[in-house]
């Protein structure tokens, strides 16, 4: 599979050469954090118990969002991706209207929140604890995540492909022609997933976050998932839906 960055139109876009002046958003969520955790594209910084991350200052902005700070999706977070997705969904029909060859993935998506949204992910977080549950660090790390753009530089390859494709993109079909616009342009798919960032445990071998699919006028969900790490491998433990 060609990496996701070699596709029209799917790339992130690149980083600037000279790191521009910090955003009021940006700093507001560095006061808010307490710090900032240094990182760069190549090797970003994942979100762990009560801090937040950004991306280093030498990143681009998002199209649609020009002034959002910007979380660049490392290593560590991209394999909680893939095992979400190679255990959550599997190969669709060859042919049909349910035919689907590839996982569309939105990137450079905002990760924002609404109070009703924000209540609704603490109360599903009260069902992830107890014995064998996620720890308190993975859930305080979820919920003090702040605003940001969720960017990914690349994807691993997995059986059912995912294709990486730019909120702007996406965008602009829709003001075109709405759903049957984005499933011509995108054929053979079931929708676009869209992530949230991830909040970690201490140890590193937890994660929260939430996946929303979108696949319709009146078709999609969006799920809270809890994933640990057993023997080495991440595995997908509780998928509840949010409204």
């Amino acid at each position: 599979m060609a990496d996701a960055r070699t596709r029209v139109g799917t790339a992130p876009l690149r980083p600037r050469r000279s790191a521009p002046a910090l955003t009021l958003l940006a700093l507001a969520a560095i006061l808010a954090a307490g710090r900032l955790r240094a990182g760069t594209a190549g090797a970003p910084v994942a979100l762990s118990a009560g801090t937040s991350a950004l991306a280093s200052a030498g990143e681009a902005p998002a199209l649609l969002s020009p002034t959002a700070a910007i979380h660049v999706v490392g290593d560590t977070e991209t394999a909680v991706y893939a095992a979400f997705i190679t255990q959550a969904f599997t190969q669709g029909k060859a042919d049909g209207p349910l035919a689907r060859e590839t996982i569309l993935v939105e990137n450079d998506a905002m990760d924002s929140w609404q109070p009703t949204r924000r209540a609704w992910e603490n109360y599903l977080l009260k069902g992830t604890g107890g014995q064998g549950r996620a720890g308190d660090e993975a859930q305080k790390a979820l919920l003090a995540r702040f605003p940001a753009i969720v960017r990914f530089y690349a994807f691993p390859p997995l059986a059912l492909p995912v294709r990486l494709v730019r909120s702007d993109v996406v965008e602009e079909i829709f003001k075109g022609s709405g759903w049957p616009g984005f499933y011509d342009a995108f054929p053979r798919v079931q929708g676009i997933l869209t992530f949230s960032a991830i909040g970690f445990g201490a140890a590193g071998t937890e994660a929260l976050f939430t996946a929303r699919l979108g696949c319709g006028r009146l078709c999609g969900y969006r799920d809270l998932v809890f994933m640990r790490r057993v023997n080495g491998e991440w595995t997908l433990i509780m998928k509840d839906p949010l409204p």
